[in-house]
């Protein structure tokens, strides 16, 4: 059969490129869950919600008790497209992420 509902864990890395010779690294662990609504195994139409916490915070991009939520749309072959909102106890702010795969 196709696989129609998937549960899994992810773990990002966000570059932090502040300008000077050094950078910060924060990371964010995430569970997600995604379902492919396509009736073709050739096809696939993956759409998904994913949560993360902030495991590892380095500079000021993020506060430490930082949330992220996303959306994750399979956009086409190895492309992922992802409305994504971060929020803490300071701020909320929107982002896009774009995935490519290989």
């Amino acid at each position: 059969g196709m696989l129609k509902n998937q549960y899994y864990l992810a773990y990002n890395l966000f570059y932090d490129f502040n300008g000077s010779s050094s950078n910060n690294i924060n990371s964010f662990l995430n569970l997600g869950y995604r379902r492919n609504f396509s009736k073709d195994k050739d096809d696939t139409n993956w759409i998904g919600l994913e949560l993360g916490y902030l495991v590892l915070q380095n500079g000021d991009m993020f506060d430490e008790d930082t949330f992220r939520f996303g959306v994750n749309w399979e956009a086409g072959n190895y492309i992922s497209i992802s409305p994504q909102l971060y929020i803490s106890s300071e701020q909320t702010y929107p982002a896009i992420r774009i995935g490519f795969g290989f």
